[in-house]
């Protein structure tokens, strides 16, 4: 209602304290009384996610967004089992790009996470931007340990029944690390949430 205060995001760190003018069917004006800009928080956390199946996979956006994602890349795995090709996503990209926004509303997340087309892993090899943790299924695989002194790490969490052998003979080649998040068997869509959720707790102020 008109004279309420309210909280306007702009996507990009600047947080305003606004009041409510006036509200219509399209538009709502406000005036701003003050503005607060964030850093962005480091290192920035980019979720590599192969596409599953069963069409949860956008169900991860929201959660994502609300854990402080600052990249959300879709991969087509050597598994991943879609008939549709790359582009039909666009408009899957655009309501993936409402529903983060609607998470940054949510919860007060003044970022909003890039969200990138689907891409092959050999795309994603020439395009990876920092440090490559890969969840993995192996017994040598360790827990996910994250360097606060990095700019910027990669979490790549794979389809159902993981990656394949090729694909893991390719991540040596560029010198990933694995990690496991325990002795049971997640499936692709908690995998991922819970890898940013382990990473992201290791650097809360």
């Amino acid at each position: 209602s008109a004279g309420d205060s309210i909280e306007v995001l702009n996507g990009e760190g600047g947080v305003a304290e606004a009041e409510c003018i006036s509200i219509s069917n399209k538009q709502v004006i406000v005036r701003i009384s003050s503005v607060r800009d964030h850093k962005k928080e480091q290192p920035c956390l980019r979720m590599v996610l192969a596409i599953t199946k069963s069409g949860k996979w956008e169900d991860q956006i929201k959660p994502l967004t609300e854990l402080g994602v600052d990249r959300i890349t879709p991969l087509f795995s050597d598994r991943t089992e879609i008939k549709q090709d790359r582009e039909s996503f666009q408009n899957k990209v655009d309501k993936w790009a409402k529903l983060a926004m609607e998470a940054c509303k949510q919860s007060g997340n003044p970022w909003f996470p890039r969200l990138d087309q689907p891409i092959t892993l050999s795309e994603y090899l020439n395009d990876r931007t920092g440090l490559i943790w890969v969840a993995s299924l192996t017994e040598n695989a360790g827990p996910l340990k994250i360097d606060k002194q990095q700019d910027s790490c990669d979490i790549l969490v794979g389809p159902e029944g993981g990656w394949t052998d090729s694909e893991e003979s390719k991540f040596k080649e560029y010198g990933a690390k694995f990690f496991s998040l325990g002795k049971y068997t997640l499936r692709a869509e908690t995998a991922g949430l819970s890898a940013l959720a382990v990473a992201r707790s290791q650097f809360i102020d």
